[in-house]
């Protein structure tokens, strides 16, 4: 990994940075033939995000927007770099159909600790309770290797689901961009990216994002 951790003081984007992103934008020397690199930034948020992009067009100057992300956008991008199927729409009627599956499920006994008898009811708490909790424990990278009840059942049901529907759950898109990005080339997205700059971020940044980035570093 080509990772560095340096010190700034606290505050606004620093000028020098902001001249640096300006500056890449009339630029059409590589950076190998002795132009300036061009750098692609990620943001803490969507708000700082647009803050800056707003502060750069106020000079008077057309933004690339592919420059500036924050770690989802970036996810999203990579995403439809390797062509994976669209997201699934958080919406309470996918969570209905969910809801049915794991139902169908608990029925044959397939969530044997929470609900150990066929005929016990299955609640929509109870599917609600493993969303938040798969949910968690994807953003701590702990999803795939968990062992406490209902969880391995619960992402064979999501990963049905989106065999028949052709689309991606959210929870899963940070480790298959992980292996994916560990076994291809460098992705469409960062072909022309010399370097990125990762602004200061909450210390309480999911680990699934750091471990997203770990893999970034790899291309760029």
């Amino acid at each position: 990994m080509r990772i560095t951790n340096e010190e700034v003081p606290p505050g606004p984007v620093p000028e020098w940075l902001l001249k640096h992103l300006i500056s890449q934008l009339s630029e059409d020397t590589p950076y190998s033939d002795g132009g300036i690199a061009r750098i692609l930034v990620i943001y803490p948020n969507s708000e700082f995000r647009r803050e800056i992009i707003g502060k750069i067009s106020n000079r008077g100057y057309v933004v690339d927007n592919t420059l500036h992300h924050t770690i989802t956008s970036l996810m999203d991008s990579i995403m439809s770099d390797f062509r994976m199927p669209m997201k699934f729409k958080k919406s309470s009627s996918f969570e209905l159909i969910l809801h049915e599956e794991c139902k169908r499920a608990s029925a044959k006994l397939a969530f044997p600790i929470i609900n150990p008898l066929p005929n016990m009811n299955w609640s929509r708490g109870q599917t609600k309770a493993l969303i938040e909790l798969h949910s968690f424990l994807s953003s701590e990278s702990q999803a795939k290797n968990w062992k406490g009840p209902g969880i391995k059942t619960f992402r064979k049901i999501l990963q049905s689901l989106e065999s028949q529907l052709n689309r991606t759950y959210d929870d899963f898109l940070s480790e298959r961009l992980i292996d994916k990005l560990a076994g291809s080339e460098k992705p469409f997205s960062l072909t022309d990216v010399d370097g990125i700059m990762m602004l200061n971020h909450s210390p309480t940044i999911p680990k699934s994002h750091i471990d997203f980035m770990k893999a970034i570093s790899h291309h760029c």
